[in-house]
């Protein structure tokens, strides 16, 4: 941590350029992320995810919250609460389920703890964050029926709260899988005689969502020297989701899949990330096919950068923005 630290401040002295849109606290931190991806991709799997769990910024939400992990609908999870007196009021009106990124292959509750712990605190809700299974020790479609395994399970356990469903890069296609699915089960359900199933999700909330992982073209080249993401890491990733299935499954590619159904979405992007314009079409997509859509782009920053809300005003903008979204009436 120490090493690429300095590593990075000595790269923004000897090539300080940068994007005109960008500062140089922004820049300097995608460096250090980059920098960190690259020795991973050359690395063991596992120690990628050693690094990532445990380099969680400190954040000053982290003293603001309880955290236990619970098994829901056979998936450990963290449930991650405000300490403040109107959690129970709060936690009854809205729950969250989050979503947590990392290409299908690393990331967990801890590693994302910090983004989770700002997000129940700024919403004041209860948020639920499925340890999902990762590849390739678990491939596709693993991941997916452990996430949708938890919405139903809370959906089913919370029916007379607001249910919202977020998640960052691979996190965020999980959580638009689960939207969908969610919803045609709910459809499917009320059209039955009598039917009193799982209501769908109320609001989807997604974070730089990786929508095409097949894309090879477009930002994923004219943004690689912006971004902390690199191609070849992608690609492995996928790989390792996918293995011997060359399926092209709209529950990884969600560009394919039918957006009808989707709840009012809240999207938030960097210009500088690789998935900029994936995201940008998805959004079209989406409204395309009558869902309500908010689309922020921030000028300037990487993939997920709101992970950096502790240290960057454009990160702490934007998780203000998504708890206005959340408990917006």
């Amino acid at each position: 941590m120490i090493k690429r630290l300095f590593s990075s401040f000595g790269s923004m002295l000897v090539s300080p350029k940068r994007l005109a849109t960008r500062s140089w606290g922004t820049e300097f931190y995608a460096r250090m992320l980059r920098r960190l991806l690259q020795q991973g991709n050359q690395r063991d799997l596992h120690w990628l995810r050693a690094q990532i769990d445990g380099s969680v910024v400190p954040s000053p939400a982290l003293f603001k919250v309880n955290a236990v992990m619970r098994n829901v609908g056979g998936v450990d999870v963290a449930m991650v609460s405000p300490k403040s007196s109107a959690l129970t009021t709060a936690s009854e009106q809205r729950v969250i389920i989050y979503f947590h990124g990392g290409g299908y292959v690393f990331g967990s509750p801890k590693s994302h703890h910090g983004v989770i712990a700002q997000l129940a605190v700024d919403s004041n809700c209860l948020v639920i964050a499925p340890d999902y299974r990762l590849a390739p020790e678990h491939p596709f479609p693993a991941p997916q029926d452990d996430c949708l395994a938890v919405t139903k399970a809370v959906a089913k356990a919370y029916p007379q709260s607001q249910l919202i469903l977020a998640g960052d890069s691979a996190g965020g296609a999980l959580a638009i899988m689960a939207a969908l699915e969610l919803g045609a089960l709910e459809l499917e359900q009320s059209a039955r005689a009598g039917g009193s199933g799982v209501k769908g999700a109320d609001r989807l909330v997604l974070l730089s969502p990786w929508v095409d992982p097949l894309a090879s073209e477009g930002t994923i080249q004219s943004n690689a020297d912006n971004d902390f993401l690199i191609g070849p890491f992608l690609a492995k990733s996928y790989g390792a989701l996918m293995q011997s299935d060359t399926t092209i499954s709209p529950r990884v590619r969600v560009l394919d899949a039918d957006l009808t159904h989707l709840p009012p979405t809240l999207i938030q992007c960097g210009d500088g990330e690789l998935f900029f314009d994936q995201i940008q079409a998805f959004a079209e997509q989406a409204e395309q096919a009558g869902a309500d859509v908010t689309l922020s782009n921030f000028a300037g920053q990487f993939h997920v950068f709101q992970a950096l809300s502790p240290v960057l005003k454009d990160a702490r903008r934007a998780m203000q923005e998504i708890a206005r979204f959340i408990v917006a009436k």
